[in-house]
């Protein structure tokens, strides 16, 4: 099948269950990214008829450069063409896949939120957590660079750190041994038996030291035994932590599923597709199972956090101990440093009695003063160098953050965002009034409603807030030219709307996506065709191979 993609500015996806009416947007997701918009392996996107030879072609135009995606299955093809040339094949195939989204402008993700709207994939942008809204937002804000600047500027700020603690430690030495070298000079003009016994003296004091530390030492290590096992136990409990995470996930997930399939019956008494009237007692009995369900999964839940709990305090014990045991070997190394450095100075403390025993005792040590100290020196200047670089790294970072440039971009438009998303609701016959801070957290003022949040809201109206909303982010996309195409797919998306908003919704997007080519798929293809410039049918034949009519 072939498909012209801007042949009209609206047109609808029609036909029976099961006649492919889906497979568009299948198809489009699979040959741009190599994914499914369905929860399925690539090997469920094949026909099942013959099951080989599946092949997707997409042709695009950026930038007046015309490309061509060539993407098969059985037998397995990727191929990017530009200008009717094949682009270089030799990187890895996510390499080659990256180079592709370069050229589309987004990922996946973006994609299925602004351009290809299946129900199964998309989120709408109220049902999103407060980060997700703020990652969407940046993508299409082309912000998020922002956050990929300060990765970087906080891994030179930590080179920079470890190269002036290193620095330092260095420096120290250095004054230690220019101190030592200067002392020595000092001692060469008293007398030379005078000089023997204070350097013996030092030497003995420095045996004695090494002693005690040593006996610090073998304790300290003694003591890490206790430690011996801490880490695997660590690890296996972060591993039932994350378990624990993703049992949390299904539960909200399947909780979220049960009061949808709740409100649905509580909010309807007759079937939206058919129209027949729901029985009262068929009503009552779902509804039963579906509080049951709930409660059974409210006491899982609770078991679960019970044992989540336990687990995190067994965590947070261990790591406590892990804590301690650093500590102990951070102490023992300093220890060893420590017998290191004494055992050193000894070393040169008996080579120094020896010079003196020999009346050499000034030689080289003047060079030596002077050298060290132009060592130092020059340390202190590239010490204060590094921390004026560190200075300026800190104030990138600090601008970096999401409270910095970020949130002044965002603050920039989240006045825009809000003034049209209330503009766009009106137009659909819903007047409220809502409004997203610089955290994208909302608050709704409704007439005569007090206290009125989102989830006060039906289906319907959700779904104009959803999509007045994802008007707008595109509009903002097409002002910053993050992630702009001509496209717009709805996958069923506008199932909960009555006939008027449809209507409305349809006027809403004729007047205001004049420059996109809008696709709607739908089941209710007879009461939404007069919206509609043109229609897409498709038709499952006795081959079981589908087949289009277009109008």
């Amino acid at each position: 099948m072939k498909i012209d993609l801007d042949r009209s500015p609206t047109t609808l996806i029609g036909g029976p269950n099961g006649a492919g009416k889906s497979n568009l947007l299948e198809a489009i997701s699979y040959a741009l990214f190599g994914k499914p918009l369905k929860k399925v392996k690539l090997a469920g996107l094949i026909n099942s008829i013959n099951r080989k030879n599946m092949q997707t072609e997409c042709v695009f135009t950026k930038y007046g450069d015309e490309y061509k995606v060539v993407r098969g299955e059985k037998p397995k093809v990727f191929k990017i063409f530009k200008n009717g040339e094949l682009l270089d094949q030799n990187a890895a195939s996510k390499d080659y896949q990256a180079t592709l989204e370069n050229v589309i402008g987004m990922d996946h993700k973006l994609f299925t939120q602004v351009c290809l709207l299946n129900r199964e994939r998309y989120i709408p942008f109220m049902d999103m957590g407060v980060a997700d809204r703020r990652k969407v937002v940046e993508d299409i804000l082309d912000i998020n660079i922002f956050g990929y600047m300060n990765k970087i500027v906080k891994g030179n700020t930590d080179s920079i750190k470890a190269q002036i603690s290193d620095l330092d430690y260095e420096r120290g030495l250095s004054v230690t041994k220019r101190d030592g070298v200067e002392r020595l000079i000092e001692q060469a003009k008293n007398n030379v038996s005078d000089q023997v016994d204070g350097l013996n003296q030092q030497i003995t004091d420095n045996t004695d030291k090494i002693k005690s530390i040593e006996s610090k030492a073998s304790d300290l290590e003694a003591s890490l035994k206790k430690y011996e096992g801490l880490d695997e136990k660590y690890k296996k409990l972060k591993d039932k932590k994350q378990k624990f995470s993703e049992f949390s996930y299904k539960f909200t997930s399947k909780m979220t599923e049960l009061k949808k399939e709740r409100a649905f019956y509580d909010d309807n008494d007759q079937c939206p597709t058919c129209t027949q009237h729901i029985d009262e007692d068929f009503k009552q009995a779902i509804i039963t199972g579906v509080d049951s369900k709930q409660g059974e999964i409210t006491e899982q839940t609770t078991k679960l956090m019970d044992e989540l709990k336990k687990v995190l305090d067994k965590i947070k014990e261990i790591s406590d101990q892990l804590e301690e045991k650093s500590q102990i070997q951070s102490s023992i190394n300093t220890n060893q440093s420590e017998i290191n450095f004494l055992d050193r100075e000894n070393t040169k403390l008996s080579n120094q009695i020896k010079s003196i025993s020999e009346n050499k005792v000034n030689d080289g040590l003047d060079g030596q003063f002077l050298e060290l100290d132009k060592k130092v020196n020059e340390m202190d200047v590239t010490l204060n160098e590094l921390m004026l670089e560190l200075e300026e790294y800190e104030a990138m970072r600090s601008m970096l953050k999401d409270d910095g440039i970020k949130a002044s971009i965002v603050d920039d438009y989240v006045g825009f965002i809000n003034k049209r998303v209330n503009e766009y609701l009106n137009h659909m016959g819903f007047f409220i009034n809502i409004t997203l801070d610089g955290n994208f957290e909302e608050t709704i003022n409704s007439v005569n409603k007090k206290d009125f949040t989102y989830d006060n809201l039906s289906t319907g109206e959700k779904t104009r807030i959803s999509i007045a909303i994802l008007l707008v982010l595109l509009e903002v996309s097409a002002m910053k030219n993050s992630a702009t195409t001509n496209i717009l797919f709805m996958d069923e998306i506008m199932e909960n709307l009555d006939a008027d908003g449809v209507e409305l919704l349809m006027n809403l997007i004729k007047d205001k996506m004049k420059h996109k080519n809008v696709f709607v798929v739908s089941q209710r293809a007879d009461e939404f065709r007069d919206y509609f410039r043109s229609e897409i049918i498709f038709i499952k034949g006795d081959d079981g191979f589908a087949s289009i009519k277009t109008r």
